[in-house]
């Protein structure tokens, strides 16, 4: 997870420091939206926090997926 998180700050920041901006695709917007709503519902109840970590799997193999595009 970290080295997820680590990768996309390293290829951000490439685009940051260009002004580069790359629209988000619509899956993957749908995704990040899905996930948040979830990820919302899911955390007022803390006996839920497995399905909040299971969710964030999915984010991360997309999160992977674009990384190896923008390499």
């Amino acid at each position: 997870f970290m080295q997820t998180l680590y990768d996309c700050d390293e290829v951000l920041s490439l685009h940051r420091e260009e002004n580069i901006s790359v629209p988000v695709p619509a899956e993957e917007q749908k995704l990040v939206d899905d996930h948040n709503k979830a990820f919302l519902e899911s955390m007022s109840d803390d006996l839920r926090t497995t399905d909040v970590l299971d969710g964030f799997m999915e984010l991360l193999k997309a999160i992977n997926g674009n990384l190896n595009d923008l390499k």
